[in-house]
């Protein structure tokens, strides 16, 4: 039991889930950036993520919410920006893999960024979901990807050691923060499909 509560509850464990959200949320974001530069050139483009009426990525990059930066007289897909913050998450989640042990001011900043990426991307999705109805798979996996994020960064918080013991020992708390808001994410998602 030692073993395993060691790893769940060591900072470069939780850095790498952070990571990995990362990677998977850049990828999607790069996608989601090459989908809205083709759109941008061929807007009647039939993109090969549109499944059907359901399941479209053109649909919602058609819509105004997927602009909404207006710089020098161009709507700046919001992928673009996805790319660049998760770009900064790679770089600093790497950082913390490698041992690096942030300040508190760094990790003030790096809670704000994380709380403001978890706000759009839930925006978004209710956007897609309830608004739009259409949902689009890239969107989906950048979700899927922030919410590893969030989940990694909760458990890399909360398994800082205080007093010279862990906060968070392999509990069933830290269990559902790992299961619950995936299974919230597919139950959205089901439940749009029905």
């Amino acid at each position: 039991m030692n073993t395993i509560r060691s790893w769940r509850t060591n900072p470069q464990y939780n850095a790498a889930i952070m990571f990995l959200g990362s990677i998977i949320a850049a990828v999607a974001s790069f996608a989601l950036t090459v989908d809205a530069l083709i759109l941008a050139k061929t807007p009647m483009k039939v993109l090969g993520c549109d499944v059907n009426g359901d399941i479209s990525c053109s649909s919602v990059a058609r819509s105004w919410q997927s602009n909404l930066i207006h710089l020098w007289g161009v709507d700046v897909p919001n992928a673009v920006f996805g790319l660049l913050f998760m770009g900064i998450f790679i770089g600093f989640t790497a950082a913390l893999m490698f041992g690096y042990r942030p300040g508190k001011f760094v990790t003030a900043l790096f809670s704000i960024g994380m709380a403001a990426c978890l706000i759009f991307a839930l925006w978004l999705l209710g956007v897609s979901v309830f608004w739009l109805r259409v949902l689009c798979p890239w969107c989906i996996t950048m979700d899927v990807g922030i919410t590893l994020q969030i989940i990694g960064y909760i458990r890399w918080l909360t398994t800082k050691e205080k007093n010279g013991r862990n906060l968070l020992v392999g509990s069933w708390i830290s269990i559902g923060m790992e299961i619950i808001p995936l299974l919230i994410l597919l139950t959205i998602v089901l439940l749009h499909l029905q």
